[in-house]
Protein backbone atom coordinates (compact mmCIF):
# COMPACT_ATOMS: atom_id res chain seq x y z
CA UNK A 1 0.00 0.00 0.00
CA UNK A 2 1.84 3.01 -1.09
CA UNK A 3 2.01 6.00 0.36
CA UNK A 4 0.88 9.10 -1.53
CA UNK A 5 2.85 12.27 -2.21
CA UNK A 6 1.27 15.27 -3.73
CA UNK A 7 3.81 18.53 -4.12
CA UNK A 8 6.48 16.83 -2.04
CA UNK A 9 3.75 16.69 0.91
CA UNK A 10 2.14 13.26 2.21
CA UNK A 11 -1.53 13.04 1.47
CA UNK A 12 -4.40 12.03 3.61
CA UNK A 13 -6.06 7.99 2.76
CA UNK A 14 -9.26 7.51 4.46
CA UNK A 15 -10.50 5.08 6.01
CA UNK A 16 -13.89 3.87 7.38
CA UNK A 17 -14.53 1.97 11.13
CA UNK A 18 -15.30 -1.32 10.44
CA UNK A 19 -17.03 -3.12 13.35
CA UNK A 20 -14.30 -3.56 15.54
CA UNK A 21 -13.04 -0.30 15.87
CA UNK A 22 -16.93 1.02 16.64
CA UNK A 23 -16.41 -1.90 19.30
CA UNK A 24 -12.99 -0.57 20.76
CA UNK A 25 -14.07 2.69 20.67
CA UNK A 26 -17.33 1.76 22.74
CA UNK A 27 -15.00 -0.05 25.25
CA UNK A 28 -13.07 3.45 25.93
CA UNK A 29 -15.77 5.10 26.46
CA UNK A 30 -14.81 7.56 29.76
CA UNK A 31 -11.54 8.03 28.52
CA UNK A 32 -12.73 11.16 26.37
CA UNK A 33 -10.26 13.72 27.94
CA UNK A 34 -7.92 12.00 25.96
CA UNK A 35 -7.31 11.41 21.91
CA UNK A 36 -7.46 7.78 20.76
CA UNK A 37 -6.39 6.70 17.19
CA UNK A 38 -6.32 3.26 15.79
CA UNK A 39 -3.79 2.55 12.95
CA UNK A 40 -2.37 -0.66 11.06
CA UNK A 41 -4.37 -4.01 10.42
CA UNK A 42 -7.37 -2.95 12.58
CA UNK A 43 -8.29 -0.24 10.06
CA UNK A 44 -6.90 -1.14 6.92
CA UNK A 45 -8.96 -4.09 6.44
CA UNK A 46 -12.71 -4.74 6.95
CA UNK A 47 -12.10 -8.24 9.11
CA UNK A 48 -9.03 -7.97 10.02
CA UNK A 49 -6.21 -11.18 10.64
CA UNK A 50 -7.03 -13.27 13.80
CA UNK A 51 -3.48 -12.37 14.54
CA UNK A 52 -3.09 -8.78 14.52
CA UNK A 53 -2.16 -6.61 16.74
CA UNK A 54 -4.36 -3.72 17.73
CA UNK A 55 -2.06 -0.61 17.19
CA UNK A 56 -3.85 1.86 19.63
CA UNK A 57 -2.47 5.70 19.99
CA UNK A 58 -3.17 7.49 23.32
CA UNK A 59 -2.55 11.03 23.25
CA UNK A 60 -2.74 13.31 26.29
CA UNK A 61 -2.36 16.68 27.65
CA UNK A 62 -0.67 15.50 31.32
CA UNK A 63 3.04 15.58 32.24
CA UNK A 64 2.57 11.79 32.03
CA UNK A 65 0.31 9.20 31.69
CA UNK A 66 -0.14 6.76 34.94
CA UNK A 67 0.97 3.14 34.46
CA UNK A 68 -2.58 2.32 36.41
CA UNK A 69 -4.20 4.32 33.45
CA UNK A 70 -2.38 2.35 30.76
CA UNK A 71 -3.19 -1.03 32.76
CA UNK A 72 -7.45 -0.06 32.49
CA UNK A 73 -6.76 0.53 29.02
CA UNK A 74 -5.38 -2.78 27.97
CA UNK A 75 -7.76 -4.19 30.71
CA UNK A 76 -10.90 -3.42 28.80
CA UNK A 77 -9.54 -4.16 25.39
CA UNK A 78 -8.42 -7.62 27.00
CA UNK A 79 -11.86 -9.45 25.57
CA UNK A 80 -10.34 -9.15 22.11
CA UNK A 81 -7.70 -11.57 22.32
CA UNK A 82 -5.22 -9.39 20.48
CA UNK A 83 -2.33 -8.35 21.51
CA UNK A 84 -2.28 -4.49 22.30
CA UNK A 85 0.17 -2.32 20.87
CA UNK A 86 -0.22 1.03 23.22
CA UNK A 87 1.66 4.04 21.99
CA UNK A 88 1.16 7.12 24.41
CA UNK A 89 2.42 10.45 23.96
CA UNK A 90 1.91 13.73 25.12
CA UNK A 91 0.16 15.94 22.39
CA UNK A 92 3.41 18.19 22.29
CA UNK A 93 5.52 15.21 21.61
CA UNK A 94 3.76 13.76 19.15
CA UNK A 95 3.79 16.70 16.76
CA UNK A 96 7.50 16.94 16.83
CA UNK A 97 7.54 12.91 16.32
CA UNK A 98 7.68 12.71 12.47
CA UNK A 99 7.09 9.11 11.55
CA UNK A 100 4.18 8.67 14.41
CA UNK A 101 2.86 12.25 13.31
CA UNK A 102 2.85 10.78 9.15
CA UNK A 103 1.06 7.41 10.81
CA UNK A 104 -1.27 9.06 12.54
CA UNK A 105 -1.83 12.31 9.78
CA UNK A 106 -1.83 9.68 6.45
CA UNK A 107 -2.45 6.36 7.55
CA UNK A 108 -5.19 6.30 10.99
CA UNK A 109 -8.66 6.18 12.53
CA UNK A 110 -9.50 8.82 15.10
CA UNK A 111 -12.27 6.76 17.80
CA UNK A 112 -12.73 9.09 21.10
CA UNK A 113 -11.88 12.51 23.01
CA UNK A 114 -10.75 16.04 21.13
CA UNK A 115 -9.65 15.50 17.43
CA UNK A 116 -5.87 16.63 16.89
CA UNK A 117 -4.98 18.78 14.04
CA UNK A 118 -2.24 17.17 12.12
CA UNK A 119 -0.56 19.44 9.69
CA UNK A 120 0.56 17.75 5.75
CA UNK A 121 3.99 16.06 6.68
CA UNK A 122 6.67 16.84 4.20
CA UNK A 123 8.90 14.97 2.40
CA UNK A 124 12.53 16.04 3.05
CA UNK A 125 15.51 15.49 4.87
CA UNK A 126 14.45 15.41 8.57
CA UNK A 127 11.74 13.39 8.02
CA UNK A 128 13.89 10.37 6.47
CA UNK A 129 16.40 11.04 9.05
CA UNK A 130 13.99 10.45 12.14
CA UNK A 131 12.67 7.18 9.94
CA UNK A 132 16.65 6.03 10.10
CA UNK A 133 16.28 7.12 13.84
CA UNK A 134 13.34 4.84 13.88
CA UNK A 135 14.16 1.75 12.36
CA UNK A 136 17.91 2.18 13.45
CA UNK A 137 19.75 -0.90 12.08
CA UNK A 138 22.66 -0.31 14.08
CA UNK A 139 20.38 -1.26 17.22
CA UNK A 140 19.99 -4.63 15.52
CA UNK A 141 22.13 -7.33 16.96
CA UNK A 142 24.65 -9.43 14.44
CA UNK A 143 23.14 -12.86 15.69
CA UNK A 144 19.93 -12.64 17.48
CA UNK A 145 18.50 -15.14 20.33
CA UNK A 146 15.18 -13.36 21.74
CA UNK A 147 11.74 -14.00 21.99
CA UNK A 148 9.30 -14.28 18.61
CA UNK A 149 8.03 -10.83 19.04
CA UNK A 150 11.28 -9.06 19.91
CA UNK A 151 12.73 -11.09 16.46
CA UNK A 152 9.87 -9.95 13.98
CA UNK A 153 10.30 -6.55 15.37
CA UNK A 154 13.76 -6.42 14.80
CA UNK A 155 13.03 -8.31 11.37
CA UNK A 156 10.56 -5.44 10.49
CA UNK A 157 12.66 -2.39 10.93
CA UNK A 158 15.38 -3.87 8.86
CA UNK A 159 12.89 -4.67 6.41
CA UNK A 160 11.30 -1.36 6.70
CA UNK A 161 14.35 0.20 5.88
CA UNK A 162 13.89 -0.27 2.37
CA UNK A 163 11.10 1.33 1.85
CA UNK A 164 12.86 4.06 3.59
CA UNK A 165 15.33 3.62 0.61
CA UNK A 166 12.53 3.32 -1.79
CA UNK A 167 11.46 6.42 -0.64
CA UNK A 168 15.40 8.28 -1.24
CA UNK A 169 15.62 6.36 -4.69
CA UNK A 170 12.46 6.93 -6.42
CA UNK A 171 9.74 8.95 -3.75
CA UNK A 172 7.86 5.85 -3.08
CA UNK A 173 7.52 4.88 0.53
CA UNK A 174 6.43 1.92 2.14
CA UNK A 175 5.86 0.22 5.42
CA UNK A 176 3.92 -3.05 4.34
CA UNK A 177 6.42 -5.60 4.99
CA UNK A 178 5.77 -7.14 1.52
CA UNK A 179 5.82 -4.45 -0.43
CA UNK A 180 8.82 -3.78 0.97
CA UNK A 181 10.74 -7.22 0.36
CA UNK A 182 9.23 -6.77 -3.32
CA UNK A 183 11.55 -3.26 -3.50
CA UNK A 184 14.53 -5.18 -1.78
CA UNK A 185 14.37 -8.10 -4.29
CA UNK A 186 14.60 -5.37 -7.33
CA UNK A 187 16.79 -3.36 -5.47
CA UNK A 188 19.79 -5.72 -4.01
CA UNK A 189 18.81 -9.45 -4.60
CA UNK A 190 21.31 -10.81 -1.99
CA UNK A 191 20.09 -8.33 0.45
CA UNK A 192 16.25 -9.62 -0.19
CA UNK A 193 17.14 -13.46 0.40
CA UNK A 194 19.04 -12.55 3.41
CA UNK A 195 16.02 -11.01 4.63
CA UNK A 196 13.82 -14.13 3.32
CA UNK A 197 15.78 -16.43 5.18
CA UNK A 198 15.17 -14.92 8.16
CA UNK A 199 11.58 -14.23 7.59
CA UNK A 200 11.15 -18.08 7.24
CA UNK A 201 12.51 -19.07 10.25
CA UNK A 202 11.69 -15.96 12.59
CA UNK A 203 8.69 -17.84 14.19
CA UNK A 204 11.06 -20.72 15.19
CA UNK A 205 13.97 -21.27 17.92
CA UNK A 206 16.85 -20.67 16.01
CA UNK A 207 19.20 -17.61 15.43
CA UNK A 208 18.57 -14.89 13.30
CA UNK A 209 21.71 -13.51 11.08
CA UNK A 210 21.25 -9.87 10.88
CA UNK A 211 24.68 -8.97 10.16
CA UNK A 212 25.05 -8.88 6.87
CA UNK A 213 21.80 -7.23 5.79
CA UNK A 214 22.42 -4.86 9.16
CA UNK A 215 25.88 -3.54 7.37
CA UNK A 216 24.49 -3.21 4.10
CA UNK A 217 22.08 -0.60 5.63
CA UNK A 218 24.61 1.34 7.76
CA UNK A 219 26.89 1.57 4.42
CA UNK A 220 23.64 2.88 2.50
CA UNK A 221 22.93 5.53 5.04
CA UNK A 222 26.09 6.77 5.31
CA UNK A 223 26.52 7.29 1.82
CA UNK A 224 23.14 9.12 1.45
CA UNK A 225 24.56 11.85 4.45
CA UNK A 226 27.16 11.86 2.25
CA UNK A 227 25.66 12.95 -0.39
CA UNK A 228 23.19 15.05 0.86
CA UNK A 229 25.79 16.92 2.84
CA UNK A 230 27.80 17.50 -0.15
Amino acid sequence: MNWGIKNNRFTKKQFSANPLCVSIANSLKGFESMTFYLRGSMIEHETPHIKADIDLYVIHQKSYLSREIAMEIVTRLSYLNRFIDLHIFNQNEIKLDLPNSLLLYSRSIHILGPKIKFQPIVLDHDLIEMHWKTYNPNFSPDIMHSSVRSRVCALKNLTRCFGLISLIERKIFMRDIQECLDYAKTYDKAMHQNLIDNWDIVDFRKPLYLREVKEFLIRYHREYLIKTSS
